[in-house]
C-alpha cells in the first residue's frame, strides 16, 4: 500500500507561517510509527507531508494523496488549539473527496474521544479508524487486516464506525520492549527541524518512557499507569546519533516520570559518564523525588534545567487534585538545588476550592523555595479526566462535541469555570502568579 504520513497544521485563523512560530515541534509519534512500518513492513510504501514546514493548506494536501495515489493516511492529533473541530472538517473534506480510501488517526485525541469523533465526522464506515494507545503494534496489524480485506473487529486497540454503531475494540497489552520505539529520522526532513532548534538555542525532543502510575483528577493518562523505560544505552545512542547528524548537544527529555526510578536514573548517569561527549539536558520530574544527591550527580554529568509540575503551594489543593505530592520534600529538594541548575514549575488555577487562601499558600512556596521560573494557567477539562467527567454529570458540559470543537489554547482561559469566582478573577490569580517568575 501507499501510505501517507501526514503531519498538518491546524487552521485556527492565526499566522502559522513558519517564521512566526515560536515552538516547532518535531512530529515525534509520527516518526516512531514512520520507523515501525518501514522496519517491518518494508513493502509498503511510505510517504510524508508536514503543512509547517511547508506551509501547506488542506487543498495542497488533497494534492499529494491523489498525485502520489495514496491508499491510506495516517495523523495524529491531540486536544486543545481547536485541533478537534480541525481533525473532523479535513476528515470529512478527505472523504468528500476519496471515499474510498482509508484515515487512521492517532494520538491523544485519538485515544480520548474516539467514539465521540466517530459519531460526528461524515466518513463512510469501515473507512475512518482510530488508534487508541500505543500504535506501532496496532498499526501493522491493522494494515494486514486492511490488506489482506480482513475483519477491523480482530484487531486489538482501535475504534471504528460499522453500520451506524461505533465499535472499539479489545484493549490491546502495552508493549513490554519500547528501545525499538525511535524516531524514522531518515525518512522526515528532520535537518529542517534542527536547524529550527539551533537557531531559537532550543533543545532536541527525546521521550525517555511511557506511562504515568499517578492519578490526577485532571490528567488523562494516553498510555495507562504502566511505566516502561527504554533502556540508557538506547537513549545515548540516539543523543550520540542527533549529535554527529545535525550538530545538537542540548536534549530534553518530554515524559513525565524521568525520576520515578531509582536505578534508571542512575544507570542514565553513569552512562553519560562513561560517554566520550558532553551533553546538555533538562527534563521534567516530581520535586519531591529530586533528592539534593540526585541533583549533583545528575549536574555532574550535564543537566541544566529541570522543570517540576507543583500545580499549587495549598495541602488542600492538592488533595483535591490528588496529586500526593509531599510539598515539604519537594520545598527541601528545590531550596537544594545547586546554583547551576535553572528550575521551572508549573501551577494550576482554579480547582473547585480554589481561593485567594489558597493562592496566597501558592505565592508562599514559590518565594520560599526560590524557584526561579514560574508558569501558572487555568485549569482546563479533558475529556476522560475525573473533573470532566463530574462536570459532565452536573450539567456544565452539556454537548460534549461542542466542547471539544471549543478547546483552543489550554490552560489560558476557564472553559468551564468549577470556582465560585468570575473567570476575571481566575484569570487575575493566575497572572498574578505568573509575575513571581525570576526570569
Amino acid at each position: 500500500m501507499n501510505l501517507l504520513l501526514a503531519n498538518i497544521r491546524g487552521d485556527t485563523g492565526s499566522d502559522q507561517s513558519l517564521a512566526s512560530m515560536k515552538h516547532l515541534h518535531f512530529p515525534m509519534g509520527l516518526a516512531i510509527i514512520a520507523g515501525h512500518i518501514r522496519k517491518h513492513r518494508p513493502h509498503h510504501r511510505v510517504f510524508v507531508v508536514d503543512g509547517y514546514l511547508d506551509e501547506l493548506g488542506d487543498q495542497d494536501v488533497f494534492g499529494v494523496i491523489g498525485d502520489r495515489d495514496v491508499d491510506c493516511v495516517l495523523m495524529s492529533g491531540f486536544l486543545g488549539n481547536f485541533q478537534y473541530g480541525f481533525a473532523k472538517r479535513f476528515i470529512t473534506a478527505f472523504f468528500n473527496g476519496f471515499p474510498a480510501k482509508r484515515f487512521i488517526l492517532g494520538g491523544p485525541m485519538a485515544s480520548t474521544v474516539p467514539e465521540l469523533l466517530l459519531a460526528n465526522t461524515a466518513a463512510p464506515e469501515e473507512r475512518f479508524i482510530c488508534v487508541i494507545g500505543e500504535g506501532e503494534a496496532t498499526a501493522i496489524e491493522l494494515l494486514d487486516t486492511i490488506e489482506a480485506g480482513g475483519d477491523l473487529s480482530t484487531v486489538a486497540g482501535i475504534c471504528y464506525r460499522h453500520a451506524d454503531e461505533v465499535i472499539r475494540t479489545v484493549q490491546r497489552p502495552r508493549l513490554v520492549d519500547i528501545d525499538q520505539s525511535v524516531p524514522d529520522y531518515w525518512l522526515l526532513d528532520t535537518k529542517r527541524y534542527a536547524a529550527y532548534v539551533k537557531k531559537n538555542g532550543r533543545c532536541w525532543e527525546i521521550i525517555a518512557s511511557r506511562g504515568c502510575y499517578g492519578s490526577c483528577v485532571y490528567c488523562k493518562l494516553t498510555f495507562g499507569k504502566k511505566l516502561t523505560y527504554r533502556s540508557p544505552a538506547s537513549l545515548l545512542a540516539e543523543m550520540e546519533w542527533v549529535f554527529h547528524e545535525y550538530g545538537i548537544d542540548a536534549f530534553n527529555f518530554v515524559d513525565d516520570n524521568f525520576l520515578n526510578s531509582d536505578a534508571q536514573v542512575w544507570a542514565f548517569c553513569d552512562a553519560l559518564r562513561k560517554s566520550r561527549y558532553r551533553f546538555r539536558w533538562r527534563f521534567q520530574g516530581r520535586a519531591d523525588r529530586f533528592s539534593p544527591e540526585i541533583a549533583e550527580a545528575l549536574a555532574a554529568v550535564g543537566l541544566f534545567d529541570v522543570s517540576f509540575g507543583i500545580e499549587s503551594g495549598s495541602p488542600r489543593i492538592l488533595d483535591e487534585m490528588n496529586k500526593k505530592l509531599d510539598l515539604d520534600k519537594a520545598m527541601k529538594n528545590i531550596r537544594a538545588i545547586p546554583p547551576t541548575l535553572d528550575t521551572h514549575a508549573t501551577f494550576i488555577v482554579g480547582m473547585p476550592s480554589e481561593s485567594e487562601l489558597s493562592i496566597a499558600e501558592t505565592e508562599r512556596f514559590i518565594g520560599n523555595s526560590g524557584l526561579r521560573h514560574v508558569s501558572a494557567g487555568i485549569l482546563t477539562l479533558f475529556p476522560g479526566t475525573v473533573l470532566y467527567e463530574n462536570a459532565r454529570r452536573q450539567g456544565r458540559i452539556p454537548d460534549e462535541d461542542a466542547y471539544c470543537e471549543s478547546l483552543g489554547p489550554v490552560y489560558t482561559q476557564p472553559y468551564v469555570n468549577l470556582t465560585r469566582y468570575p473567570d476575571d478573577q481566575l484569570i487575575a490569580w493566575a497572572q498574578r502568579l505568573n509575575r513571581l517568575d525570576r526570569g
